[in-house]
C-alpha cells in the first residue's frame, strides 16, 4: 500500500478491501503510515499524496493565472475515473475555473470571458453585415428565434 502511494501518488480505497484491511482507510494511513505518508488528501474513493495534490493544484493555479485552459486527461492519474472526482479536485484547489467539454477540460474564467466577448463581437459584426446587405433587423430576430427552437 505504501509502495502504491509512493509510486503512483495515490491509493484507492478498493485496495484496502482487496488486502482485507478491516479499518477505515483514513485511520489506517494515519496510524500505520503516518511517518511515510504526510498529509494525504482524501477524495470520495481514494487519497492522493500531498506531493501529487500540490502538483495538480499548481498546474491548475498556473492555468488560471495565465487565463487559459487545461486538458485534464493529460495530468490526472487513473484514480480520477468520474467527473465527480474532478469536481472534488476543483473544490479543493479553490481556483476560479470551470469544467468544460464533458468535463475533460478545465478553463479559467478569464479564458471563458474572452471567448464570450469574441463571440459577441463576431455576432454583432455578422448582424451589421446582414443589415447592410438588406436584411431587416426584425427578420434577423425572427430567424434567431426559429434557430433556437430547432435546437430544442
Amino acid at each position: 500500500m505504501l509502495s502504491q502511494m509512493v509510486q503512483n501518488g495515490y491509493v484507492e480505497d478498493s485496495l484496502f478491501a482487496q488486502l482485507q484491511v478491516n479499518m477505515d482507510p483514513n485511520k489506517f494511513v494515519a496510524q500505520e503510515l503516518a511517518q511515510e505518508v504526510k498529509n494525504p488528501v482524501k477524495f470520495s474513493t481514494f487519497m492522493l499524496s500531498e506531493t501529487l495534490f500540490k502538483s495538480l493544484e499548481d498546474q491548475i493555479a498556473q492555468m488560471c493565472q495565465d487565463g487559459g485552459y487545461l486538458n485534464l486527461a493529460e495530468i490526472l492519474p487513473d484514480c480520477f475515473k468520474s467527473s465527480e472526482h474532478t469536481r472534488e479536485l476543483l473544490e479543493k484547489v479553490e481556483q476560479e475555473c470551470r469544467l468544460m467539454a464533458d468535463e475533460n477540460y478545465v478553463c479559467s474564467v478569464t479564458f471563458l470571458n474572452k471567448c464570450v466577448a469574441r463571440f459577441a463581437k463576431r455576432s454583432e459584426q455578422a448582424a451589421i453585415a446582414a443589415v447592410k446587405q438588406g436584411a431587416r433587423p426584425d427578420k434577423l430576430l425572427n430567424q434567431q428565434a426559429q434557430d433556437q427552437n430547432k435546437e430544442r
